[in-house]
């Protein structure tokens, strides 16, 4: 029987059907099969040549993501990304300990060379012992180890990033590579490995992402919801430092600017948005259209915008500025999760770790300013955390208005009485919840909105208006010339033909490169004991203050219209 053209149709469409599946199928097992076999060199090792066996889900994050040329091979959706954060030194095509990326070496803070199975470091040694927790006990995982070594607690229900205990012990695998690895926080691949390695992933949306328990850092909210749940807490988590931690030896942390954070604390592993936008090759051939056309919906979903001319916008985006905002926005969020936490408890209520320090220690500043608060605030009373109160300027922010006279709400029971009026605070906050928990899920998309100059220096001149009485707290101060970096170091990349040279903010950025190279130590980025290793300023700290406040009174009161 001679097939009719119907039928050969047919027969066609069945033979490139089949032939798709066979070709997802090799490389469902290609993946896989590299995944299984991939070892990484080890970093405690001497020559830095001996293998070391890594987690399931990781190697097959390290197998696509520690492809240095993959154009080269043809592995499209290889990348260098492992390779960065592992330390790899493409000259000497190796892997170099002190080049990995300092979430890489965090054991390294708890465990001598960062081997888990060695000895602790001398400060973290006493720091137990005074804490009276024993090594490689519950409270030590708990405690610590959530934090230094990405270890999520033991409860399956949570959906955050990390593996727990009972997973490490089940594999018989060190605690992430004997560090912070992909998954402590892009999340578990169990839930998202298989669709990860399509192309279609490009395209899928970063709620989409997350509800397969992928953290989409490329958003500014999700990065600082990850950042901030070690750098501020989440007791979600069992990521909460307390002021007996402090006195045991901890050392405090640091205020965040979540764009001076991923500039200082992290090896650059990532390509951005403008460094994507700049690499959409020539098209070659279908699987490269098809690749091209999933990075551009990439881009889109990153940067929600008609614009024609794609490239352009994400050309002239604040992007760190927008990370400054979206990170502090965020702060002050999860300082309230933390005081709720803390009002709900029978135990930790009153903790002084979630209070600002000079609240007690007011001689800490005073070599320098005298110490600020809240108005009408009762002398002793405790401060909240200055530098994480909110501070909504612009339109964009405007649906996130309604979380404003909560704040108030809350310095004013921390005022009523000494600690804070538990009961009060835990309903103002609880009487904001649904507020707050659209807040968080708004961040989101506000944080995929293109951020422009206008729009950029709009917030920011909201943001330092709100500051400026707040600059006699050094956290604050921190925070403030921080964000003001990240805001010029925006500028510096945008071209003259879109920002003249001759304008005001150009002007401003000259000036603030001499303030920068007047700022004391306290101006740097510096946590966990790294401060006595930077080299001491010669500088008058109080006379930096001064410079500082009169900065922002210039740039504040500049006419954007003409030049001083």
């Amino acid at each position: 029987m001679i097939p009719t053209s119907c039928h050969r149709r047919r027969l066609n469409m069945l033979f490139v059907a089949l032939r798709s599946i066979c070709l997802v199928l090799l490389a469902l097992c290609s993946v896989v099969s590299q995944a299984m076999a991939f070892q990484i060199p080890s970093f405690k090792d001497a020559d830095r040549t001996n293998p070391s066996t890594v987690q399931p889900y990781d190697k097959a994050c390290v197998t696509c993501h520690d492809n240095l040329d993959p154009q080269a091979q043809h592995q499209w959706i290889g990348l260098h990304q492992a390779s960065t954060f592992f330390g790899f030194d493409p000259e000497k095509k190796t892997y170099v300990q002190d080049q990995r990326d300092i979430h890489a070496r965090a054991l390294s803070k708890v465990f001598e060379d960062g081997d888990k199975n060695g000895p602790l470091t001398k400060a973290f040694e006493e720091i137990l012992r005074v804490l009276e927790i024993q090594k490689d006990s519950e409270p030590f995982r708990s405690q610590c180890l959530t934090c230094h070594a990405g270890l999520r607690p033991d409860a399956d229900h949570i959906a955050n990033p990390g593996r727990t205990w009972a997973q490490f012990q089940a594999e018989d695998e060190p605690i992430a590579r004997e560090s912070i690895g992909c998954e402590a926080c892009h999340g578990q691949g169990k839930g998202y490995l298989v669709d990860h390695i399509y192309s279609g992933w490009l395209t899928s949306s970063t709620s989409f992402k997350l509800g397969k328990g992928f953290y989409d850092l490329e958003n500014s909210a999700i990065a600082a919801r990850v950042c901030l749940s070690c750098h501020l807490g989440s007791p979600e988590e069992s990521k909460v430092i307390t002021h007996e931690m402090y006195a045991a030896g901890h050392p405090p942390l640091p205020p965040v600017d979540l764009a001076k954070f991923l500039d200082e604390t992290c090896s650059k592993h990532w390509t951005t948005l403008s460094e994507k936008s700049n690499k959409l090759s020539t098209l070659k051939s279908p699987i490269d259209l098809q690749l091209e056309n999933a990075r551009v919906a990439y881009l889109r979903n990153h940067l929600s915008t008609d614009s024609p001319d794609l490239n352009q916008t994400i050309q002239v985006q604040f992007r760190k500025t927008q990370q400054s905002r979206i990170g502090q926005m965020t702060a002050n969020l999860i300082h309230h999760d933390l005081l709720l936490n803390q009002a709900q408890s029978d135990t930790n209520w009153g903790d002084y770790a979630l209070y600002d320090c000079a609240g007690c220690h007011q001689t800490l500043y005073k070599k320098i300013r005298g110490s600020v608060g809240s108005p009408g605030r009762v002398p002793g009373r405790p401060l909240g955390l200055l530098w994480t109160k909110s501070m909504l300027s612009s339109s964009e922010e405007s649906q996130l208005a309604p979380l404003l006279p909560l704040q108030g709400l809350i310095d004013q029971e921390l005022n009523a009485k000494p600690f804070g009026d538990r009961s009060r605070i835990q309903a103002a906050i609880d009487g904001f919840a649904s507020e707050r928990a659209n807040a968080k899920l708004q961040l989101i998309d506000l944080a995929s909105q293109p951020f422009d100059q206008a729009s950029a220096e709009q917030w920011l001149r909201g943001f330092l208006q709100q500051r400026r009485s707040m600059l006699g707290n050094q956290w604050v101060a921190k925070q403030t010339f921080w964000t003001l970096e990240m805001f010029f170091d925006d500028l510096a990349i945008i071209s003259p033909s879109n920002i003249p040279q001759e304008s005001n903010d150009r002007i401003f950025q000259a000036r603030f490169e001499q303030l920068k190279s007047d700022a004391p130590r306290f101006s740097q980025l510096v946590s966990c004991g790294e401060l006595a290793s930077k080299p001491r300023s010669t500088g008058d700290d109080a006379a930096f203050y001064e410079l500082l406040e009169a900065f922002i009174d210039d740039f504040l009161n500049a006419d954007q219209q003409a030049s001083p």
